[in-house]
């Protein structure tokens, strides 16, 4: 899936039940997709799965799809660039493992731990 500028739309494993780890540093490499400022987030034909907003510990509001928070990734510079999916990174001691959210047209080209 991709957000409405065709950016490619990641979500670690760690947070899939909804609970917010990436915060701090986190945050310049995996960007939290912030809900629109009418707090509904609309989905594109073809989105399945229910999208959703929760609230950051910052107390910021961030999209989910079926509750799981959703990112983009700071290395994927144009629309259709996957490079972050397969990633195992660690901030503040706490490991991630993401994944690109499927069912979009663009196609996996990057994958690598990395260590910030």
């Amino acid at each position: 899936y991709t957000d409405a500028q065709g950016m490619a739309l990641y979500s670690p494993t760690q947070e899939s039940n909804g609970t917010i780890m990436c915060t701090g540093s986190c945050t310049n490499i995996w960007i939290p997709l912030a809900a629109p400022a009418s707090g509904t987030p609309t989905a594109a034909s073809g989105v399945n799965g229910n999208l959703g907003v929760l609230t950051r510990p910052d107390g910021t509001k961030q999209v989910t799809l079926d509750g799981a928070p959703l990112y983009r990734f700071y290395l994927d510079r144009s629309p259709g660039t996957v490079n972050g999916n397969g990633i195992t990174d660690s901030f503040g001691g706490v490991m991630f493992s993401w994944r690109v959210e499927s069912g979009s047209s663009v196609k996996s080209s990057g994958s690598g731990n990395y260590g910030y």
